[in-house]
């Protein structure tokens, strides 16, 4: 797998656009450095005694077989790159065939400049299966046919324009247009986001102070004809105290304007901070401000070694859900590990290929533990924290994650596709995972993974836990082909009865590359 496939996004446009990003590196004036084709497929069949996950197990077993053609193509080029990664995911039951399913899962995204770079695009584009609701059961893969699960895409253009402007300065104008499409709420959380945003900055990192301003505007028009609008205009100034430490500063003004039509936030904000830089690698920033709903504070601390890396961030703002199911995916394991491996590893290419590997050799999950997203058309302001934590060894990896974000919706009234919010405007989840993958010998790995998580509700005073543990031996019969054997246990307590749920389920699969 190449990255998370639970991000959702459109195959349309953005397809097109690595499509074309792709023909540009085949051509001659492109001088493409290569094209690399990866076609494979998994076969898989195995045995859940709770198939669609529902309160009263008794009936609900079946056996499953599922079939999984892929193909990841990588291009680079000096003037465009491209990824696209498509599986066409087929999956039979025995007994249930009204559960009968095929889909088609993408990621792809793609960037292309002119060799001056005064012009460039990026594209993305993705189709995942999500679930859409936070009181609904939390299918772990496909193989759990609930209701809850609904088919997201989304896709992403947007062209640059940016270039230098004296001796230091630099300007930059960014177009952005992304599309939201689910079949979830009969269509009503489908959105189209404009966005446009203008920087300005004076001065580098390196310089005694720099400077800058920044504007944007952002509209998301849903099927319901509602639109959520937002805006800011911001001035920061960033003085160098010495050659580690830096003095941050921000300044301006904003406004949310929210999809019910019902009300307004709007005023000045500001803040400041340091960031403290003692080593290339490893970083530590902290700021404090108000914004108009509120005093804010933000934190992002990151350390890296060879074979290790940690951040915990802190932040706040005012989203959407269109935002939080954006482009790309941060909570996938493959970025993840591109990111730790990158002190040893430069290329990006070959880095890539090193993190695929590792997640198939040490049977790694495709995401780490990460708040659930939800749709929703309203505006919401977001509390989030999440701490991760890697380390990679010649035998072993492990991977720890843990978060807690607090969601509560500002609209004075709640706006139709309210969803989740329509039951509690303040919605708080919290969890952690950790995932560890061992080499017991030259071509055989065991790999566990233990899930926790938590919602409040706190508007019904409803409180749901969810346990997810896997076990599993992975065996690598060649260097492109791979058995496993697996079993699951997830398991869900709340207060309220008819959202309890358990389920054991055992799987055994075959992948090939081709």
């Amino acid at each position: 797998m190449a990255r998370r496939l639970g991000s959702g996004a459109r195959a349309g446009l953005g397809a097109l656009a690595a499509s074309a990003a792709l023909q540009c590196l085949m051509s001659p004036t492109a001088r493409a450095e290569g094209i690399r084709w990866t076609p494979g497929i998994e076969v898989a069949t195995g045995y859940s005694d709770n198939v669609a996950l529902v309160p009263s197990p008794h009936g609900s077993g079946d056996a499953f077989t599922q079939v999984a053609p892929s193909l990841n193509v990588v291009a680079t080029g000096p003037l465009a790159a491209a990824h696209v990664f498509y599986v066409l995911q087929n999956l039979l039951y025995r007994s249930r065939t009204d559960l009968d399913q095929s889909h088609s899962l993408l990621h792809s995204d793609a960037h292309a400049e002119t060799a001056s770079r005064l012009l460039s695009i990026d594209a993305a584009a993705d189709v995942s299966r999500d679930n859409t609701s936070l009181l609904g059961p939390q299918a772990v893969d496909s193989s759990n046919a609930t209701t809850n699960l609904s088919t997201v895409r989304t896709w992403q253009l947007s062209p640059v324009l940016a270039g230098r402007i004296g001796g230091e300065g630099n300007g930059e104008l960014r177009l952005t247009h992304r599309v939201l499409d689910s079949g979830s709420g009969g269509g009503a959380y489908n959105s189209n986001d404009n966005r446009i945003e203008a920087k300005l900055d004076s001065g580098s990192a390196a310089s005694r102070a720099s400077a800058g301003l920044s504007v944007y505007r952002d509209q998301v028009d849903f099927a319901s004809s509602q639109s959520s609008r937002s805006q800011n205009a911001l001035a920061h100034l960033d003085v160098r105290v010495n050659p580690v430490l830096r003095w941050l500063n921000e300044a301006g003004a904003e406004r949310f304007d929210f999809a019910g039509q019902t009300g307004t936030v709007e005023g000045g904000r500001w803040s400041t901070g340091i960031r403290w830089s003692p080593t290339p690698l490893s970083s530590a920033e902290l700021s404090v401000g108000h914004r108009p709903f509120g005093p804010t504070y933000d934190l992002d601390l990151i350390h890296h070694a060879s074979n290790s890396y940690a951040r915990v961030t802190y932040n706040q703002d005012v989203t959407t859900a269109q935002s939080t199911f954006g482009l790309p995916a941060t909570t996938d394991t493959l970025g993840f590990l591109e990111t730790l491996l990158a002190p040893t590893t430069p290329d990006p290419a070959l880095r890539g290929q090193l993190a695929h590997q590792l997640i198939n050799d040490r049977g790694l999950p495709a995401s780490l533990a990460y708040p659930t997203n939800f749709l929703s058309t309203n505006t919401f302001l977001d509390k989030r924290f999440e701490a991760k934590l890697g380390y990679n060894s010649g035998k072993s990896t492990a991977l720890l994650a843990i978060y807690d974000e607090i969601r509560q919706a500002l609209d004075n009234t709640l706006a139709a596709g309210a969803a989740d919010f329509a039951v509690s405007r303040r919605i708080r989840t919290d969890g952690a995972g950790v995932s560890l993958g061992i080499r017991t010998a030259p071509r055989l790995t065991l790999a566990s993974s233990l899930n926790l998580s938590r919602f409040d509700f706190s508007d019904i005073a409803q409180v749901d836990r969810q346990l997810t543990f896997t076990l599993g031996a992975f065996l690598r019969l060649s260097p492109d082909a791979r058995a496993a054997l697996e079993f699951r246990r997830l398991q869900r307590t709340s207060t309220d009865a008819n959202s309890a749920y358990l389920e054991n389920s055992v799987r055994v699969s075959l992948s090939q590359l081709f």
